[in-house]
């Protein structure tokens, strides 16, 4: 997968998960820049970015 699919797919999870269809990402985008993005969405969106890149984020700590 490259950085324009990576991106496409990134797109898709956030307009779903945000119920905006026309969301549009840029490099410079925060959770501020998003409408309804609160604590309860931002889980959400990990979840979802998970399911559809087939991955796993971590919470542990990396030993410094």
């Amino acid at each position: 997968m490259d950085q324009t699919q990576a991106l496409e797919n990134l797109t898709d999870v956030f307009r779903t998960v945000f119920d905006q269809p026309n969301l549009v990402l840029h490099d410079a985008m925060t959770a501020a820049d998003v409408e309804n993005w609160d604590s309860l969405n931002h889980i959400d969106l990990i979840v979802a970015v998970e399911k559809k890149f087939k991955i796993k984020f971590t919470t542990a700590k990396s030993p410094d």
